[in-house]
């Protein structure tokens, strides 16, 4: 009965190790689905006065992580897929383990895919650096516009942002120098901006009558990622 015992016991252990390169695989989705929510832990120290510089710069740390981890899945899968064969030398079912490691090596594969298909990685790491150098240099879009009253709550642009926590406003602006076009624009929530609630562009009248009732703003933003650096209310004279 001793013996029965160790036999089956041998042979769990062994499934085990054949199972290594999935358990790796695993771990390394758990890792992932942590990266994915990094930012979390950053978002809270925002301040007002660099809020969009600050939002930034979590996007483009953020991208490194989640470049470092997608790709740290090779090594961790490969790795622990050699080390279960080095176990199992001799042992029935080790011809199975480079089955096994080709198997989920493609799971890091697919993720990379989406990733980056869905997240338009890694050209926003790019086009957050060039947010980063017109904020430094003040050279930032300018308009003069009218702002709608439809809002919504905005997390970091990327891949698979649902978890985050909001860190930003967005707001449809109009006037002349949106060539009467709304563009989206993103304020971070840390700006504390709240717009004149009773002064919003009315799309069901005119524009000679929005230019007498509705509010008009200075806007400057980042020419990507429309993150807005100032916002500044347009005391009523002239046009947007």
């Amino acid at each position: 009965m001793t013996r029965f015992h160790w036999e089956r016991a041998r042979h769990v252990l062994n499934l085990m190790w054949i199972l290594t390169p999935l358990f790796a695989a695993m771990l390394w989705l758990l890792l992932l689905m942590g990266a994915l929510v990094f930012p979390n832990l950053l978002t809270p120290a925002v301040s007002a006065g660099d809020a969009a510089r600050h939002l930034l710069q979590i996007c483009r740390l953020w991208y490194v992580v989640l470049a470092v981890v997608l790709l740290a899945g090779f090594p961790i899968i490969f790795l622990a897929g050699r080390f279960a064969c080095r176990k199992l030398t001799g042992v029935a079912g080790a011809h199975h383990m480079p089955a096994v490691v080709v198997v989920c090596l493609i799971i890091p594969c697919l993720f990379i895919w989406a990733i980056v298909r869905h997240g338009e990685l890694p050209g926003r790491f790019f086009q957050a650096g060039e947010d980063l150098d017109e904020i430094a240099s003040s050279f930032l879009v300018q308009a003069e516009v009218w702002i709608s009253p439809k809002t919504y709550p905005a997390r970091l642009p990327g891949p698979y942002a649902e978890p985050q926590t909001e860190v930003s406003t967005r707001y449809g602006i109009l006037g002349d120098d949106t060539n009467h076009q709304w563009v989206s624009v993103y304020v971070p929530l840390a700006m504390e901006f709240s717009p004149a609630q009773d002064r919003f562009f009315d799309e069901t009248q005119t524009v000679a009558w929005n230019w007498e009732h509705a509010g008009r703003y200075r806007v400057s933003y980042t020419s990507h990622f429309h993150y807005v650096v100032a916002i500044t209310p347009v005391e009523s004279q002239g046009g947007a």
